[in-house]
């Protein structure tokens, strides 16, 4: 069930705890709140430094519903920031479906989502106003994730 986009495994639709046992190579770090989930140590996706993979269904036994990529900051400077994202996104899967910005003066606020439609995945994109500290410590301002739809 399993397909690659951005030179990535992306794993919905698999079964939590069996699609699990793919990252076995990678760190394992605590799961994080909400539905059964598990997050690893990554390193890349659309050749965008990532810095934490999480994947999570709403039971252990059940399909992967979403799976997210923490991103690693390739800019100090936002707007350049959405540039690059966008830039090495689009080169995988084209311009995106939809985009919007907003207006954002916190680390928690969004300023940018962009989406994309590739058979019944979505994947979307969403840059937040600050760089923020990850799990690992290092700095990061985005986050990709991709769902299947219905």
């Amino acid at each position: 069930m399993s397909t690659i986009i951005g030179n990535r495994e992306i794993v919905l639709g698999e079964i939590l705890d069996l699609a699990a046992e793919k990252f076995k190579d990678q760190e394992k770090l605590p799961s994080y709140g909400g539905w059964p989930n598990y997050r690893f140590v990554d390193t890349s996706i659309f050749d965008i430094p990532a810095l934490v993979t999480e994947i999570r269904a709403p039971l252990n036994d059940r399909p992967i519903t979403q799976q997210t990529f923490e991103l690693s900051l390739t800019s100090d400077s936002a707007k350049n920031l959405r540039v690059d994202y966008l830039r090495k996104i689009g080169k995988f899967v084209g311009n995106p479906n939809e985009l919007q910005e907003f207006d954002a003066s916190t680390a928690h606020q969004v300023s940018l989502t962009a989406r994309w439609f590739v058979e019944n995945i979505s994947i979307t994109l969403s840059i937040y106003g600050e760089a923020e500290i990850s799990i690992m410590g290092s700095r990061r301002l985005g986050f990709s994730s991709t769902s299947q739809m219905k």
